[in-house]
């Protein structure tokens, strides 16, 4: 199942630039592509700070998708983000 690595506060536009590509799964939850070394998945605390909250396989990356999707608000509360994203 899915696991929690050590969390890291980074700029959106560093997130974002670090893989192939970038998708929002959920609102809130920033999936990037690093190619052969698996996905980022990170937490949209506000419209500049991401939590990188874990690294996922291909295999594993729709799990960790739906793992980390049902705890965005609990996330994001836990750091003082702020109600909305728009």
């Amino acid at each position: 199942m899915a696991h929690k690595q050590n969390e890291q506060m980074v700029s959106k536009q560093d997130f974002l630039s670090q893989g192939e590509w970038a998708r929002e799964y959920y609102e809130g939850l920033l999936v990037v592509n690093h190619g052969d070394q698996g996905y980022d998945l990170g937490v949209e605390l506000d419209q500049d700070r991401i939590l990188k909250v874990d690294r996922a396989s291909a295999e594993e990356v729709m799990d960790r998708v739906q793992y980390w999707g049902a705890r965005i608000e609990d996330i994001r509360r836990q750091y003082g983000a702020r109600n909305s994203l728009g």
